[in-house]
């Protein structure tokens, strides 16, 4: 007996689908999921570095020891209020809130595509049962027409 017949049998291989067809299929929702994913996790990064705060020692030292890792010497050490050499603008408190939370949201790209690539085939289900028709266009259009029929129709039998 041949051995590749015989793993063969024990063995499903999935249906083979071409990614044109999982981007005409997904293609919109996954934008949206992960466009939703993005802004939950910026404004938990936001709102945590407002709440809690800073701690500009501590990432000092962590920039230190990146520094001394790589070969480069420390940083010298400056009045930490002393914040003249900043751009106007950079000076406000809340705008150098808002970059870190970008760069922490951007630090999160991993987690996120793979939530995205998680979440996104159980909203396509979802929207599916509501009635969005996703791999046709003009689907979208339609669907809010079937859902605004079907909410028009309960609210008539409940009068």
């Amino acid at each position: 007996m041949n051995i590749k017949y015989f793993f063969r049998r024990f063995t499903s291989t999935p249906a083979q689908s071409s990614f044109r067809e999982r981007l005409r299929e997904y293609g919109p929702v996954s934008v949206g999921v992960y466009v939703t994913l993005t802004f939950t996790f910026f404004s938990a990064s936001l709102a945590s570095i407002t709440l809690l705060g800073v701690d500009m020692q501590k990432i000092q030292n962590v920039f230190d020891r990146m520094r001394e890792t790589v070969g480069l010497q420390k940083a010298p050490t400056k009045d930490s209020n002393d914040l003249s050499w900043l751009p106007e603008w950079f000076r406000n408190p809340i705008v150098t809130q808002v970059l870190m939370a970008m760069a922490l949201t951007k630090l999160f790209l991993p987690i996120k595509l793979g939530l995205t690539a998680f979440l996104t085939p159980m909203v396509a289900r979802r929207l599916r049962s509501l009635g969005f028709n996703l791999r046709d266009k003009g689907g979208l259009r339609d669907a809010g027409v079937r859902v605004r029929q079907r909410y028009q129709d309960r609210m008539n039998k409940k009068v």
